[in-house]
């Protein structure tokens, strides 16, 4: 009558069982599953350290990345995993496969396996991405599968985080968890940076000589025909440092993905742009230490029709002691009356940071729209009008 499951054994297969104190006619023993309370336990730790988890979509802390490593529900030897029907055989996980690979861990919440480095790494701004998905479920050589997972550069580098994570655990010098976890990011970032390089040489280059750079041709991956003049003078010169000997240029056209050349038009446009503001914000900085400082204006319509403005500045650059005209940019231009383009010159100069107090000198044609005695821009500009 009491409530202990007991499985029933002939005599014959008795060897340490429980003799029973009741003699009846057919000697049998009682012998108490002692593995139903570890099972019980062990169902008991599913629902706290079940690897799934741990497959959130946030930042693991330091307890819950030591605890996904090193507590990870592990099923019983007696635990029997689900079978799935695929190409009319039944298919199922397979304890060996645990005892085989390390770092996989059997989720009993969703059915199927993960790699545990992967999880935690994916999941603690380490930026791999990587196995968001049961590894095994429906496989048809897991083996296969679990093999090839392995050989993966993104399941190396988790395996190596996570390792480097248990060492330093304990390490009172260890760096924190967020800096340990992005080495790989930070080291990305300098390889790209590396073979940006090249790339924005090239761009400086053609500038500084006046050369075209031809992006509207360069339609195709970087080849030798670039050397031909057939793709112009800016792929033309990156095959040529390549063929020079830039081993960070050529591995990165070797490695980099189709979309992620960095040599597109759209790319040299958003390089050529990023310099211009970085040549513009030194050349505020020296018309800033000389105080007071002249502008030169023209305007002239481009061959798309569009009216388009040049503004020069005129300044004493105080460390080398010598006046200095540089080029500030052009302004496109919807109306060329005299407020107009005081409007317009008046919105750069403060836009790039120079006050309009310290303007001592206007240069223009002889347009009555910007000489005018009192409608021309110099004219507004010089009375302050509005």
């Amino acid at each position: 009558e009491n409530n202990i499951l007991v499985k029933t054994l002939p005599l014959s297969q008795v060897d340490n069982a429980v003799k029973p104190n009741i003699i009846t006619k057919e000697p049998v023993v009682t012998e108490i599953l002692q593995d139903n309370e570890s099972q019980n336990e062990n169902e008991k730790a599913v629902c706290k350290n079940d690897i799934a988890n741990f497959v959130v979509k946030r930042k693991l802390n330091s307890k819950e990345i030591h605890a996904c490593l090193t507590l990870e529900w592990v099923p019983l030897v007696s635990y029997t995993f689900p079978e799935y029907l695929e190409s009319k055989q039944k298919r199922r996980f397979l304890h060996k496969y645990l005892a085989q690979f390390s770092w996989l861990a059997y989720s009993q919440k969703h059915e199927g396996a993960y790699c545990k480095f992967c999880v935690v790494i994916a999941f603690s701004g380490g930026g791999v991405g990587q196995q968001l998905k049961p590894l095994m479920i429906k496989f048809k050589e897991p083996l296969k599968e679990f093999q090839k997972h392995q050989t993966n550069d993104y399941h190396i580098l988790s395996a190596q985080r996570a390792n480097d994570f248990l060492v330093n655990l304990n390490n009172l010098n260890s760096v924190s968890v967020d800096v340990m976890l992005n080495k790989h990011i930070k080291k990305t970032i300098e390889n790209n940076r590396k073979r940006l390089v090249p790339i924005v040489k090239t761009i400086l280059f053609c500038a500084k000589l006046n050369l075209p750079l031809r992006g509207q041709r360069e339609l195709d991956k970087v080849r030798q025909a670039c050397l031909n003049g057939e793709q112009g003078v800016f792929r033309g010169l990156l095959s040529f440092r390549v063929k020079c000997g830039d081993t960070n240029l050529w591995k990165h056209f070797e490695e980099a993905p189709k979309n992620c050349t960095m040599i597109s038009s759209q790319i040299q446009n958003e390089v050529i742009n990023a310099i211009g503001i970085v040549v513009e914000k030194k050349i505020v900085e020296r018309v800033k230490l000389s105080k007071f400082y002249s502008i030169l204006c023209d305007e002239t319509t481009d061959r798309s029709t569009v009216e388009q403005m040049t503004i020069c500045v005129r300044y004493v650059d105080t460390i080398n002691f010598i006046i200095r005209e540089d080029f500030l940019g052009f302004i496109e231009m919807t109306s060329t009356t005299g407020m107009a383009i005081r409007d317009a010159i008046k919105y750069k100069l403060e836009g790039i940071g120079l006050s309009m107090d310290n303007l001592r000198g206007q240069g223009y044609d002889g347009g009555a729209n910007m000489a005018g005695k009192n409608n021309g821009v110099q004219a507004l500009i010089s009375n302050n009008s509005h």
